[in-house]
């Protein structure tokens, strides 16, 4: 799935993987129209949630499981790749 930033999301399991920065943890919404959120030196670059136990998305996992971030990237990159 596509958002209109142009990230792309997908879904596996309980995880929930996507492939930037934005919202989710990084700010308050969507804020101003389409605003720009950089990460800063050590912050995550894409966002991982656990959807059986946060919903919300409100606490992002990315930084925490780097082998369930590697697994999702792969599979996005085999689907988008495929289209």
């Amino acid at each position: 799935m596509e958002s209109a930033r142009g990230f792309f999301s997908i879904r596996s399991g309980k995880w929930k993987y996507i492939n930037g920065v934005g919202s989710g943890g990084f700010s308050d919404g969507f804020g101003g129209a389409y605003e720009s959120v950089t990460p800063g030196a050590g912050d995550p670059t894409a966002q991982l949630y656990d959807m059986e136990k946060d919903p919300g998305e409100t606490r992002n996992l990315f930084l925490d499981k780097p082998e369930v971030v590697k697994t999702l990237v792969a599979e996005m990159a085999n689907i988008v790749g495929s289209e």
